[in-house]
This record gives C-alpha cells, structure tokens and sequence, in this order.
C-alpha cells in the first residue's frame, strides 16, 4: 500500500518514505506499479522478510529491486491518467469505490510484464 503526498508529516519505523530519483519514471507510475496485485503478489510471496512477522512487511531493499519497465510516453501517461483519478476520487471521498480503475491498472501491469493467462489467474485468485 502506497500514495503520494507533498505534506510534511512525522512517520513510525514500518512507513516508508522514499523519493524517485530517477527522472524516468514518473512517481505516479511508480505508484501504480507498486501497488499492482503483481507487485503485491511476487513481494509476499518471494520476499523472505515479507514473511517474517504476522503481517505482510516490505523492506527498502524489497522495493529497491523491484524492475521498473520502460513505456512510451503514451503508455506512461495512460496509466498516470489513472492514478489520478483514483488520487482525485480518494481526496473527494477516502471511502470512494476505485476498484475499476485499479483492476485496469493490475490489467496493465500485467501486460507490461508481459504475463501469461495463467499467472494471471494466480495472481488474482490469491488475491482474493
């Protein structure tokens, strides 16, 4: 779980806080990706500290190697579009419904990492 925030705040030692420095990716399209069902899925399921505690944790290092694919512009600006709905839509309402978008964020993802049907179906059936 992640967002994108320009306010100043105080954090405990299980929030992260990290800044893009890499001027290709955009941290909205950071932020789709590593909230996608994929991402959610390969961390929980590959990362050993993921699974350390009772609950699910994700370290800096687990984020860190996390490989980013490379978009057009075109295709980087459809999932931004995105995202800033579902940022306008929880800003408007916390409680508002952005499951449709998120779906055809995961459904993109999936297409960047170029995954067969069957992960897919693995993917979300683990998810719930």
């Amino acid at each position: 779980m992640a967002t994108l925030t320009d306010e100043e705040f105080i954090t405990k030692k299980d929030i992260y806080i990290f800044i893009n420095n890499n001027n290709q990716f955009s941290a909205r399209y950071l932020l789709a990706i590593i909230n996608s069902k994929f991402i959610s899925f390969m961390q929980t399921n590959i990362s050993a500290s993921a699974k350390k505690d009772d609950f699910t944790q994700i370290t800096l290092n687990d984020i860190r190697k996390i490989k980013i694919p490379e978009l057009t512009k075109e295709r980087k600006k459809d999932i931004e579009n995105l995202v800033d709905q579902i940022l306008n839509a929880k800003k408007s309402d916390p409680n508002a419904d952005t499951t449709a978008l998120e779906t055809e964020i995961d459904q993109m993802v999936y297409q960047l990492y170029n995954l067969t049907p069957e992960e897919i179906e693995i993917i979300e059936s683990s998810s719930g």
